[in-house]
């Protein structure tokens, strides 16, 4: 799964052009690709599992704004259906039927929050609160976020998990420099440049065993 971009005349090309761009599937099994979408979205961040995709899609509603919310495409009934509608949401991911997203609240891009919805039981509830939560990731009923917050003149950031069943929230990493969580089973990957502080982009990936 992938996006592929057109230029204004219509040309491909390898930039991401936030008019022209479509999401597309391939399948390894036959080999065939297919598009999904229309060039009339912009779109990023798509996310799979089963038969359902998850992605991004913004519209311009004006000659200097976008609304982006999170929809899902169904593979087998090609029904494409919106999870938000606030116009501002982001970073989808799915597993099962779980959906998890990050909305920016009162358009404010540094105010943020995760949301999760379950779209069988068509139930959607916020999970954080703070304003400070994103990169969210689902496996069964665990979500792993980032929480970035304040420790005196920098910025710091580590690892969440909360549980959907139970609706608890526990702290994985305390390193103040762990980001970009993704989960499996009970594995819980991220990276931290707590080696690197000055050199975010260098860090290292850091591995942790919800079992150990």
């Amino acid at each position: 799964m992938y996006v592929r971009s057109k230029s204004v005349d219509g040309q491909p090309t390898s930039d991401l052009n936030a008019e022209y761009n479509s999401l597309y599937l391939y399948n390894l099994s036959t080999n065939e690709e297919t598009q999904l979408t229309l060039y009339e979205h912009a779109t990023y961040s798509a996310s799979i599992y089963g038969n359902k995709i998850v992605w991004s899609r913004s519209n311009q509603v004006n000659p200097s704004g976008w609304s982006t919310n999170i929809s899902v495409y169904d593979i087998l009934t090609k029904r494409v259906s919106d999870i938000s509608r606030t116009g501002r949401a982001d970073d989808g991911k799915i597993y099962g039927n779980i959906v998890v997203w990050v909305e920016h609240k009162n358009g404010l891009m540094n105010v943020k929050d995760v949301y999760v919805r379950d779209i069988a039981k068509h139930e959607t509830r916020q999970i954080t609160f703070d304003g400070n939560s994103t990169c969210p990731n689902v496996y069964d009923d665990r979500i792993v976020l980032e929480k970035t917050y304040r420790e005196g003149e920098k910025w710091s950031s580590d690892v969440y998990m909360y549980n959907i069943s139970t609706s608890e929230t526990i702290r994985i990493t305390n390193s103040t420099y762990a980001s970009e969580p993704a989960i499996y089973d009970d594995k819980i990957v991220y990276m931290d440049s707590r080696n690197t502080p000055e050199y975010p982009e260098e860090g290292d990936i850091y591995l942790y065993n919800l079992s150990a």
